[in-house]
């Protein structure tokens, strides 16, 4: 709720990575150079990769967050996913961008 009341789509992303730290050991580092952001999750006390369906699923949540927030059809300029290739059509259909493997 409180990312959604923010004033801008970047407070709203720093309210939701605030969130995601106090609440579970999760961190988004946010970076932002020349107008564009850059996310990247990290879960504090894995050992392991997190599962390809819950990246999908939470690059998902914040595109919506960012279309509701802003009331805008905002669509990002590209996923760079860090694991091997899979789905790549379903995914770039569904964020209306290209979508990178390493």
């Amino acid at each position: 709720m409180a990312a959604l009341a923010s004033p801008n789509l970047g407070e709203a992303l720093k309210r939701l990575a605030r969130y995601k730290l106090l609440v579970c050991p999760e961190q988004i580092v946010i970076n932002v150079v020349r107008g564009e952001a850059r996310l990247r999750y990290e879960w504090l006390l894995a050992e392991e990769g997190p599962p390809a369906s819950l990246m999908d699923g939470i690059f998902a949540s914040v595109l919506r967050l960012a279309r509701q927030g802003t009331g805008k059809p905002i669509a990002p300029r590209r996923i760079e996913l860090a694991r091997r290739r899979a789905n790549e059509a379903m995914l770039e259909r569904h964020f209306s961008c290209k979508v990178r493997f390493p």
